[in-house]
């Protein structure tokens, strides 16, 4: 039972024990990374990075394929269907959906079975966030395995980034769940990367993805904090989709006095 779909230079590959990541030359990637600095300030440029990267890929696909098997798979599955009638993008061990289907659906996946990553300092699960926007555009766009790389280095640099600039102990106190409050930057991010988004039309999405920040604790215990990562994806995605179109939208959403997100979820942030 195995499943290929090619993805620009890589191909992915699952079977009913294994998932893997093939490249037809993984040397580009650390090559890649070593220039990421230019593209997003303050990445980790390194060979170390490159490799989490290509690991939280594989990661989050390995859990994409066992989430077919979550309780609450087929509602979301239902709800993804509805969205749009279109089937431009894949889902991960599936059918085909549309863009946003297929994003909301994949974010889902990845966290049905609640296998994927952790980022400890902020509690946040990042790849069901950043990972199904950046698939859905890159296999749109026909874009290499090497770009999408670098979209998913963006994403979840801008996630964790943004998030432990939160102070996540007073952003916890207040009862905010990290996924679908940061994730929406993460996706953006990626989304962005992979679209050639300048400073400004990026700076447009972030404000757009933090305008649909949201999730708390409150849904702790129930299926509700997936959807908060589903969700997440989603909203980046769309931020991104709209900034595209030249949207205006605040460039101060982290910082704003009356609002902002340091402010208004937490103390100030650090």
């Amino acid at each position: 039972d195995v499943c290929s779909s090619d993805l620009g230079s890589t191909r992915f590959l699952r079977s009913s024990v294994q998932l893997r990541l093939v490249s037809t030359d993984l040397n580009w990637t650390l090559d890649l990374f070593g220039r990421q600095q230019a593209a997003i300030e303050g990445a980790r440029a390194s060979r170390n990075a490159a490799a989490l990267d290509v690991t939280a890929a594989r990661l989050a696909l390995a859990c994409a394929v066992a989430g077919h098997h979550g309780e609450e798979t087929i509602q979301i599955a239902a709800l993804a269907s509805a969205l749009a009638q279109s089937s431009e993008s894949s889902v991960i061990g599936g059918d085909r959906l549309s863009l946003g289907g297929a994003t909301l659906l994949n974010g889902f996946l990845i966290t049905a079975v609640t296998m994927c990553d952790t980022h400890r300092s902020t509690l946040t699960h990042v790849t069901p966030e950043v990972v199904p926007p950046a698939l859905a555009i890159a296999e749109r766009d026909g874009l290499s395995g090497r770009d999408l790389l670098v979209a998913l280095a963006a994403g979840l640099e801008t996630t964790t980034r943004i998030g432990i600039g939160l102070d996540y102990p007073a952003f916890r106190a207040r009862g905010w769940h990290g996924p679908g409050v940061i994730g929406p930057f993460g996706a953006a991010a990626a989304v962005g990367r992979l679209r050639g988004f300048d400073a400004d039309t990026m700076a447009k999405a972030f404000g757009l993805g933090g305008s649909q920040a949201a999730g708390t604790f409150a849904a702790w215990g129930t299926p509700t904090v997936k959807f908060h990562q589903c969700r997440g994806a989603l909203s980046g995605l769309m931020a991104a989709l709209l900034a595209e179109q030249d949207f205006l939208a605040t460039r101060q959403f982290l910082t704003a006095k009356d609002g902002g997100l340091y402010n208004s979820y937490a103390n100030g942030g650090k």
